[in-house]
C-alpha cells in the first residue's frame, strides 16, 4: 500500500481510547487549531520540518539544512502535482497523505474532496476522511465516511478497526462495535490478546468507565492475517 494512512498496523493495542497513530496522527484527546491564512509554502515548510523532527525522535540523527531541502522540495512537490492534475486520484491521495502524516487534517481535506470528486468510489479516498474527520473530532461524519469505505472494500480490517475505536472514542453506537469485534474474532483476524483487550475497552465505554484511558494504533508493516 501506497499511503501511509493506509497501513495501520493491525498488530496493535487497544486499551481504552485512541490516543493516535505513529507518524503523526493524533485520534484522541487532541485539537487542530488551524492558523488562519496561512500559506501553501508554509505549510509545506511545516510538512517537511514536522517529518524531519519525527525522524529525529524515532532515533534518527537530525537532518542537515541540506536534508530538510531536499524534504520540502520533495513534499512541494507532491502537492504542486495534485493542484496541476485535480482528477488525477492518485496524485491527490498523495497531496492529504502529507498532511495527514503530520496531524493537519483541513489541508488533507482539500485533497480528499477533489480525490472523491474524481472518483467518488475510491474506498482508500473515504477511509482517508474517516481518519481526518477523526482527527477533527467529527465523528459522525468519520462514521458515514469509514462505513462507506466498507460498502465499497467490505470486510477492510484496517477499516472495520477504524470505525470500532471511533465508535470507542464517540461512545456511540457500542452495539456496532460489538459486532465488528465478533467479525473480526469469527474470521481470525485478530489475536485472542487484542480480542480480549477490545472487548474489556467496549465494556468499559458502555459502563462509562473509559473516558481517561489511552491506547495506540501503530504504524508498520504488519498485515492481518
Amino acid at each position: 500500500m501506497k499511503y501511509a494512512f493506509l497501513r495501520t498496523n493491525l498488530a496493535l493495542a487497544v486499551i481504552g481510547l485512541i490516543v493516535g497513530l505513529a507518524s503523526g496522527f493524533k485520534l484522541a484527546n487532541w485539537q487542530y487549531r488551524h492558523k488562519a491564512g496561512q500559506s501553501l509554502q508554509n505549510s509545506v515548510a511545516q510538512a517537511a520540518g514536522r517529518l524531519s523532527q519525527q525522524g529525529s525522535d524515532s532515533g534518527g540523527k537530525n537532518m542537515s539544512p541540506q536534508q530538510r531541502e531536499q524534504m520540502f522540495n520533495e513534499i512541494k512537490a507532491v502537492i504542486d502535482k495534485a493542484k496541476a492534475n485535480p482528477n488525477d486520484v492518485e496524485a491527490q491521495l498523495d497531496a492529504a497523505d502529507q498532511f495527514i502524516q503530520v496531524s493537519q487534517p483541513d489541508e488533507a481535506l482539500e485533497f480528499l474532496e477533489q480525490a472523491k470528486k474524481a472518483n467518488p468510489n475510491d474506498a482508500r479516498t473515504m477511509h482517508g476522511f474517516a481518519l481526518v474527520y477523526s482527527m477533527k473530532t467529527q465523528f459522525e461524519d468519520a462514521i458515514k465516511a469509514a462505513k462507506r469505505s466498507l460498502e465499497i472494500n467490505p470486510a477492510n480490517t484496517r477499516v472495520q478497526m477504524l470505525l470500532f475505536t471511533i465508535y470507542l472514542e464517540s461512545k456511540s453506537h457500542l452495539d456496532e462495535a460489538d459486532k465488528i469485534i465478533s467479525d473480526l474474532e469469527s474470521r481470525g483476524e485478530l489475536d485472542a490478546q487484542i480480542i480480549s483487550r477490545a472487548r474489556d475497552d467496549l465494556s468499559k465505554a458502555k459502563t462509562g468507565m473509559g473516558s481517561g484511558a489511552k491506547s495506540t494504533l501503530d504504524h508498520g508493516p504488519k498485515d492481518p492475517k
